[in-house]
């Protein structure tokens, strides 16, 4: 499984929760941040089998403050609500522009921050898919 796959799995876990959940927190974290980058973060643990340090790793999935995070830089996001669901999208103005079906699809969840982490997760793929 590519990398591009692997994130647009993490993203679909996402989109289906149907609130926080800590175990996604922590795969988000090790889907998104190098070993060197979590220990720069006072995550040093955070890649143990163990989870020892899973009470660092930010809540992506409760919080719109650590969700906005996620967001690859030069990215810009929208959201919204549609039928009382919360939706985010999550894009490259350029590269949505050349290819609209593959960045800024709008992402809907049951909590906003869940849609967020979901939606960059989705940018995220995007950005590996064109590099490959």
């Amino acid at each position: 499984m590519s990398r591009a796959e692997e994130l647009i799995a993490l993203a679909e876990r996402v989109e289906a929760l149907d609130g926080p959940d800590r175990d996604a927190d922590l795969a988000v974290a090790q889907a998104i941040y190098s070993k060197e980058e979590a220990a720069a973060l006072g995550w040093a643990h955070f890649l143990h089998p163990m989870r020892n340090g899973l009470g660092q790793v930010l809540e992506f999935t409760a919080s719109m403050d650590a969700a906005f995070l996620l967001m690859p830089k030069g990215h810009w996001w929208a959201m919204g609500r549609e039928e009382k669901r919360p939706w985010a999208r999550c894009f490259d103005v350029g590269q949505m522009l050349d290819q609209p079906e593959e960045y800024g699809r709008a992402i809907d969840a049951t909590t906003p921050a869940l849609a967020l982490t979901a939606a960059a997760l989705r940018a995220r793929a995007a950005m590996e898919a064109a590099d490959v």
